[in-house]
Order: C-alpha cells, then structure tokens, then sequence
C-alpha cells in the first residue's frame, strides 16, 4: 500500500489563517453592507421648530413667541425616516411623513421673493381621494367647553388626542385650503397638517401635497434618550 503523500510544510498552520481572514472579510462586508443599506433606506431629520408639538419637540429654551408659554429647556428631537416605507405601501392618515414641500411653503422666502422647496415633517390628515373641511366647532379643555376649529374627513369629524391645543376659531384668514369650504384631494394627493396647529405652516396655507414628494415616514426619535419612542 502506498503511503499517504505528506503535507507541505506550514499547511497546518496555514489553514486555521486562511480561515480567520475568510470570517474577517465577510464580517467587512457584513459591516459595509449594513451601512450601504442605512443610508440608502433611511435618514435623520433635527425638529427645528414646535409645529409638531408634543409629539415632536422642536423649541428652544425661553418665551414661545407663538403662544406666550415659557419654556424652561431647550429640546430638538432627531428622528429616524424610513425612505423604503412607501416603496410597497402608500401614506395612511395619521402617518407623520418627511417631504419636500412646494416653494409656496416657504413662508420666509416668499416674503422675500425667493422661496425655496424646502424639507418639512407633518401628519398625513388625508389621502387620495378624501374631502377635508375645516370648519367651527366645538371641544372640551378641563371640562369646560370651548370654541375651537376641527377638521372632519368625508364628513366625519376627526378625533385627534395627538394635536397640543384646541385650533384658534376663526382661522388666520391665510388659511385658505380646506377651511370653511370642503377640499376634495385628488389621486395623487395628501393633505398634511402639524400637530401644533396653531402654529403650523401646513396644507390650510399653501394647499394639498402630491404624493411624489414625499420622501419617507417618520419611524422613531432617536435622540434625546429621555424622547425616545417608535411610530406605528
């Protein structure tokens, strides 16, 4: 019987290396491929202002010119978007969406004759094919009833445990869109409102939003740690 030909020297020692460096290689890749998908299926968004107020905090320490309220800290909550969200899906009321808005929302820029598409963060309120009314009302604040502006969706009036006050009645004459007269959205359509409405450039100023430019959900606050908290 032939004898078994024998190694070549190192090959024992050679093996386990070529093994360590095969695991090493794939855990880059791994790496690598986990942050290739990061940046392209979400992104991060700092809040910076209080439109979305409490559900996303964006003030800063001092007197809110808006409404008169003292604030003793200042807080920015950074989000995480998913970008991938509407790849498979489409926007459902109540969603909080990040989008490019059209230049007529930008209010600073138009009163200087430069308005700019700028990226904003609201809660969708309708979806294609809805009527939106904004219209007066009535609601409860401590038990005390109170005049106030409500929305109502294809007729029924919406409740909305999320917004931080009651909405001013009668509305800024600037609102224009969906207040006082229904505003029927067409297929491809949102119209998208902040949840501090008393202080919030949304679709009531500068009209519904097309479905095309908006580029992800709001899927969690990720900073600071005492906000963190996931979206449905």
């Amino acid at each position: 019987m032939d004898s078994p030909t024998p190694l070549p020297p190192g090959y024992a020692r050679g093996r386990p290396r070529a093994l360590a460096f095969l695991l090493l290689a794939c855990l880059v890749l791994l790496i690598f491929g986990l942050i290739a998908y990061r940046l392209i299926a979400f992104t991060t968004v700092l809040i910076p202002n209080a439109s979305m107020e409490p559900t996303l905090m964006g003030h800063d320490s001092g007197v809110d010119p808006a409404r008169g309220v003292a604030n003793n800290d200042s807080i920015h909550d950074l989000i995480l978007v998913s970008k991938l969200a509407y790849r498979t899906a489409t926007p459902q009321c109540g969603d909080i969406v990040l989008f490019r808005a059209p230049k007529e929302a930008d209010a600073q820029g138009m009163a200087n004759h430069h308005p700019k598409e700028i990226n904003m963060v609201k809660r969708v309120i309708g979806v294609p094919g809805d009527t939106i009314q904004v219209k007066a009302g009535q609601v409860t604040v401590n038990g005390v009833p109170k005049e106030a502006s409500v929305v109502y969706r294809n007729g029924q009036r919406l409740n909305e445990p999320y917004l931080l006050e009651p909405m001013d009645s009668p509305q800024p004459t600037s609102a224009r869109f969906a207040e006082g007269q229904p505003l029927k959205l067409g297929k491809d359509q949102l119209f998208v409102m902040g949840d501090n409405r008393n202080d919030s450039n949304d679709s009531r100023y500068w009209g519904a939003l097309e479905c095309s430019r908006v580029i992800g959900k709001a899927v969690q606050i990720i900073a600071p740690s005492a906000r963190l908290r996931s979206f449905p």
